[in-house]
């Protein structure tokens, strides 16, 4: 599949899962059980691992709409309603989680090359407005070369702040330490080009893939 056509592949999913439709949700994760099932290129650790991480945002969804169901004042709070916030709680959850998973398996499909290309591509519309669309493929290959770096300091600096502090002040100590090294490491880091590949617009059939989730997930969320 052209690099465009999975990109926007993760588009469509987020826009339908931003509904927080349970027949959504449930269809979403079939799909993506059967796209990794048909790669073969993850291992289950790889798909939990991103998941794990972001456990605490999991769970802070989960508790906004428990604590307060949409549409709901806090007068009319009661059993019903807060059994209705966390079946909310949980259906946004778990859109975000599988988000996170499409993410993931479109970043262990495709080469850095292929997403920069694949962006670059379909940021050619806002050239059209004065945006030089070289920047958004910039800041892009930038986050992707550096943030796996900076993730490297934060476990440094949690452990550095381990040892030598209360446990109150971790977050603030690591928090100091990896400004310390960000900084060090952009001083230190040399100057060097970054080519972007562009590659050649997707053909009319790589759009029957996106077209056809549009399809797949508009008819799950719209049947009665």
């Amino acid at each position: 599949m052209h690099p465009t056509a999975r990109i926007v592949c993760v588009i469509v999913m987020a826009a339908f899962l931003s509904s927080g439709d349970s027949r959504v949700v449930v269809t979403v994760a079939l799909l993506l059980a059967l796209s990794y099932m048909v790669t073969a290129k993850v291992t289950f650790g790889e798909v939990i691992r991103p998941l794990w991480r972001m456990r605490w945002l999991f769970l802070a969804v989960v508790a906004i709409y428990l604590w307060l169901p949409s549409g709901v004042t806090f007068e009319a709070v009661g059993q019903s309603s807060v059994e209705n916030g966390l079946m909310q709680g949980l259906r946004r959850a778990s859109a975000l989680a599988l988000l996170v998973i499409a993410v993931n398996l479109l970043c262990k499909t495709t080469t850095r090359e292929q997403l920069l290309g694949g962006v670059y591509w379909l940021a050619t519309p806002i050239g059209y407005f004065g945006i030089p669309r070289e920047r958004l493929a910039l800041r892009l290959a930038l986050a992707l070369h550096f943030v796996p770096r900076v993730q490297g300091n934060l476990a440094q600096a949690v452990e550095v702040a381990k040892s030598a502090g209360h446990r109150l002040s971790v977050i603030s100590d690591s928090v100091a330490c990896l400004m310390r090294a960000v900084l060090d490491e952009a001083e230190a880091t040399p100057l060097h080009s970054i080519e972007i590949h562009e590659f050649s617009h997707p053909s009319w059939a790589q759009w029957l893939y996106p077209l056809g989730l549009v399809l797949v997930l508009g008819v799950v969320k719209f049947s009665a």
